[in-house]
């Protein structure tokens, strides 16, 4: 029976990611503002597992205490495997960095960066006596390794999320046993794309429309497909501890 523990639960591709966790052998722990009611239900029809925690990323200073409410709810000992799944990310703000306002810079590195960060290390300081393994799953962008114009703020934060994959690779490499993982998912229909949409100016919406709808030269994937494939890929036993996975 594996542990997974993924943020950012209640929509998109961290929803996707849910759903198909639920399955008996696992024991799920969702975290987002808001729960998912359809979440809920789906693990009551399915006999699910599920522990949902309603949680802003953004309160830094409270992770600790939610770390160690969500382990004095379950027997770690029970679990083969324990899996940190850091998806919550905002893309906002879209502006140039002249255009920035410093609230929204600080909002998106809590939530895209420094929430995931802080998360983390809670998580494996209190699961140091662990018998088990424990695998760092984070959901980074393409815009981590190709920086597009406008994204400043999540292009630099996504950056982050993979130098900490990387470094837990390093700091574990030896001891064993801790694995850090990053995917760079492609396009997606999700309320994030649609943001970033919304930003763009008249011409690029159509010029986007003519590349996905007419032109088919670019494809946008559904959060379940990416979901299926980043599960798919967790069950490989041959992907190396501080790989940066780029999704086709």
């Amino acid at each position: 029976m594996n542990l997974f523990i993924v943020t950012g639960a209640s929509k998109g591709l961290g929803f996707s990611i849910a759903k198909r966790l639920l399955e008996k052998e696992n024991q799920l722990v969702c975290i987002s503002r808001n729960t998912s009611k359809e979440l809920v239900n789906l693990a009551k029809s399915k006999g699910g597992n599920l522990k949902y925690y309603e949680f802003d990323l953004k309160k830094i200073d409270q992770i600790e205490n939610l770390v160690k409410n969500i382990f004095s709810e379950v027997e770690l000992k029970k679990f083969d495997k324990i899996y940190l799944v850091n998806n919550a990310g905002i893309i906002n703000p879209v502006s140039s960095i002249e255009d920035l306002k410093l609230n929204e810079v600080v909002d998106n590195f809590y939530v895209n960066f420094l929430s995931a960060f802080i998360l983390t290390f809670f998580v494996l300081k209190y699961t140091r006596q662990f018998k088990g393994e424990r695998i760092i799953v984070n959901i980074s962008s393409k815009a981590a390794s190709v920086p597009v114009k406008n994204w400043a703020c999540y292009s630099i934060s996504k950056t982050a999320l993979d130098a900490l994959t990387r470094y837990i690779f390093v700091e574990f490499q030896k001891k064993g046993k801790t694995k850090s993982i990053s995917f760079h998912p492609p396009a997606m229909d999700t309320s994030m794309r649609k943001e970033n949409i919304k930003a763009k100016n008249i011409f690029e919406k159509v010029w986007d429309f003519i590349c996905v709808k007419i032109l088919r030269v670019k494809r946008v994937y559904s959060p379940d497909e990416i979901a299926y494939k980043i599960i798919s890929i967790l069950a490989d036993e041959k992907v190396n501890s501080g790989d940066i996975i780029e999704m086709q």
